[in-house]
């Protein structure tokens, strides 16, 4: 029989595992990718930087805009509406203890996103500065709006 992978027609199933996640347990494990995936690119940055590399600008700056002004999906102001208007612990009394990790998970997710938009502001040229300029507005704006439900 053939050893290699693309020329078996089958591969034998050895485990299957199915987990169930409410919403705001998914919620919680988005933000929190999310975060990790921002620590990551942004210790990159800085590693190439003192390494005297290029630092990767691009994905640092792509990750910002969808984690800052997330147009497309409508962002941390979707998670308020379906979350935090008191609506969801109602139908959902058993998940407080979720709302408070994802309040926790949003408080980090600020200060993360504050120190890549201090890093990115620090490695980007000239031609980048307005939308640095732009993100920064935005994440006030941000950080303001979710100071109402992480008090």
């Amino acid at each position: 029989p053939n050893t290699l992978p693309a020329l078996q027609r089958r591969v034998e199933v050895m485990e299957r595992r199915e987990v169930l996640l409410s919403p705001i347990e998914n919620a919680v494990n988005t933000i929190s990718t999310k975060n990790q995936d921002l620590k990551d690119l942004i210790m990159l940055c800085e590693s190439a930087q003192s390494d005297e590399k290029p630092p990767p600008l691009s994905p640092l700056s792509m990750l910002l805009t969808g984690m800052v002004d997330a147009a497309v999906q409508g962002g941390v102001e979707k998670y308020r509406e379906a979350f935090f208007d008191g609506a969801y612990l109602q139908m959902q009394p058993n998940h407080a203890h979720h709302i408070n990790h994802f309040k926790n998970i949003l408080q980090q997710q600020l200060s993360i996103l504050k120190t890549g938009l201090e890093v990115f502001g620090n490695l980007c040229d000239k031609s980048l500065k307005p939308l640095h300029d732009h993100l920064c507005r935005t994440y006030v704006t941000m950080a303001n709006s979710l100071q109402s439900i992480l008090e």
